[in-house]
């Protein structure tokens, strides 16, 4: 004879199994959704400022902030990339994106050199600001120990 309160509990567990497993599933194509869209923004903010120099770019928004340089796109894009870089690395941090693809995308934007840490703590210093862009500067200096450690090997 079937016991009945044995196969529904049985089904219940299974059902309750699968809807775990769907809910992580779907949890896990979120995060890539949401990555993908802020790296294509990032893509288009790099896009956007290609044509100029990354030491010119910093130079460039130094000197509007003091007075010496008008703002032009130049200066709006470069600081709309670092501020989306920034929104990116807290995403990161929070792990509300993927690690691996944030990583990989970031990877030549830091090779390249068009944010770099010590921007950084130019653009702290020019704002009087110690925490600005704070999450952006822990992931670049992650970003140039593993690159120390890869030269030592």
């Amino acid at each position: 004879m079937v016991d009945w309160n044995i196969v529904a509990a049985t089904s219940a567990a299974v059902s309750a199994a699968f809807a775990g497993l769907q809910i992580y599933k779907s949890r896990i194509e979120t995060r890539e959704r949401t990555t993908f869209e802020h790296l294509r923004e990032i893509a288009f903010l790099v896009q956007s400022i290609r044509h100029t120099p990354p030491s010119e770019l910093c130079d460039k928004v130094q000197g509007a902030y003091s007075g010496t340089h008008a703002w032009d796109d130049d200066c709006r894009s470069y600081l709309a990339l670092l501020d989306g870089l920034e929104l990116l690395a807290m995403a990161r941090r929070l792990r509300i994106v993927d690690h691996e693809l944030v990583d990989e995308f970031l990877s030549p934007v830091v090779r390249r050199e068009l944010v770099t840490l010590s921007a950084i703590t130019t653009f702290r210093k020019v704002w009087g600001d110690d925490t600005i862009y704070q999450d952006l500067g822990t992931l670049l200096l992650k970003f140039e120990q593993e690159k120390r450690e890869a030269k030592k090997r």
